[in-house]
């Protein structure tokens, strides 16, 4: 999939994300309803790295389930491996380990990174470069 494709796939599935968490009776996010989400290399010779995300605005203890879109060599949504609990002042941190999932360097883009609280439906979203999951040679 080139890499324009796969943005269009990130930008419809953002949107439908959104949508979906708009119920037309809730309320709005908080203002600091946000994530911020990037990777950190565990082992490069092997593939191996983290992700990590971390989010404010979410609802104090409750769960956030966080997603991965436009992974490459991967189709569809990617669901995380665990649930977030949320902490009382509204934060959360998220992390787990991932595979390079493709020797193929076209496969180059981003992958979006979706946090859902449960409580509200409402949904973060942060997209982040794909290289991590392209293999080494």
């Amino acid at each position: 999939m080139s890499h324009v494709s796969r943005f269009v796939l990130s930008i419809a599935l953002a949107a439908a994300l959104f949508l979906s968490a708009c119920d037309g009776g809730g309320s709005p996010p908080p203002a600091n309803f946000a994530i911020q989400a990037r990777t950190n290399p565990v082992s490069p010779s092997a593939g191996t790295f983290e992700v990590h995300v971390t989010g404010t605005g979410f609802s104090p203890g409750g769960q956030v389930s966080v997603t991965y879109t436009s992974v490459p060599n991967r189709s569809g949504v990617q669901q995380g491996s665990q649930q977030a609990t949320v902490l009382g002042d509204g934060t959360f941190v998220y992390g787990e380990t991932f595979n390079c999932t493709t020797h193929d360097p076209t496969n180059l883009g981003t992958v979006l990174v979706g946090a859902h609280d449960l409580n509200t439906g409402h949904v973060a979203l942060k997209n982040i470069p794909s290289n991590d999951w392209i293999c080494p040679s």
